[in-house]
């Protein structure tokens, strides 16, 4: 219906300070929707960072709340948790931190026990596994494979080996 009705029941709402609520009537952001069977999402701003808050549960009992910010003043993206926690930030030269607010590298970790794995879903092999690649430029601007530090199955009691190559006239040859 042209009033924002159907049925008889406000379906949207525009209020006096031009906010715009689907399925509430009191928005709390420029665009707030809200379904009472699933998660909502709140689109706003903190006068610093543009955000989109993923909610669920009822209006009056917010339940898990995730949050994502990009900040157009500082170039960021970052996610935050239920309590408004940020967990994870990618800063605007795409340094991407885990556990700090102020990555330092390409990746950084800031946690009280750190892990990374890497797991590989591929058919059995002992001679191909998880592996890190080194890349880097050479002198004629081309990318090239300097060395690699992999793991692979010696084959019997699901034993494994680690396994270090280096480049040399372009082969990757084991070395220890």
């Amino acid at each position: 219906a042209s009033n924002g009705n159907a049925n008889a029941t406000e379906r949207m709402r525009i209020d006096s300070s031009g906010r715009v609520g689907i399925g509430t009537t009191s928005p709390g952001a420029a665009l707030d929707i809200f379904t009472s069977t699933g998660p909502y999402f709140r689109g706003g701003s903190d006068n610093t960072a543009r955000q989109l808050v993923i909610e669920s549960s009822t209006t009056t009992n917010p339940g898990d709340t995730h949050t994502f910010r990009a900040s157009s003043s500082t170039g960021t993206i970052a996610f935050a948790n239920s309590i408004n926690s940020e967990r994870l930030r990618i800063d605007s030269s795409g340094n991407v931190g885990i556990g700090t607010t102020s990555p330092s590298a390409s990746i950084h970790l800031a946690v009280s026990d750190p892990q990374f794995r890497l797991q590989r879903t591929g058919a059995y092999s002992t001679s191909s596994g998880p592996l890190i690649q080194f890349q880097g430029k050479g002198p004629n601007s081309t990318n090239y494979n300097f060395g690699k530090i992999q793991a692979v199955s010696s084959g019997s009691n699901n034993a494994g080996e680690l396994q270090f190559f280096t480049n040399n006239a372009g082969s990757q040859s084991e070395r220890m």
